[in-house]
């Protein structure tokens, strides 16, 4: 996973929420969430985004052709 791309929580009580992957650490992933808290969690609970936050923004308003060339 590498630092800058977004990833979803797909289990515990934050289930679905976007986060910042901000370091790999093995087994586990440090995330930071919207409101800045850095927190470990099992990679395997995680789902990787292969976007960053501006290219994710980008796409959800619209704008495909930066979409297309992210992918």
């Amino acid at each position: 996973m590498k630092p800058g791309f977004l990833a979803r929580s797909m289990a515990g009580n934050d289930k679905g929420r976007l986060y910042t992957v901000e370091e790999d650490m093995g087994r586990h992933v440090l995330l930071s969430g919207p409101e800045g808290r850095l927190f470990k969690k099992n990679k395997k609970h995680v789902q990787l985004i292969k976007k960053t936050k501006e290219s994710y923004a980008a796409c959800e308003e619209g704008k495909q052709k930066l979409c297309q060339k992210q992918m």
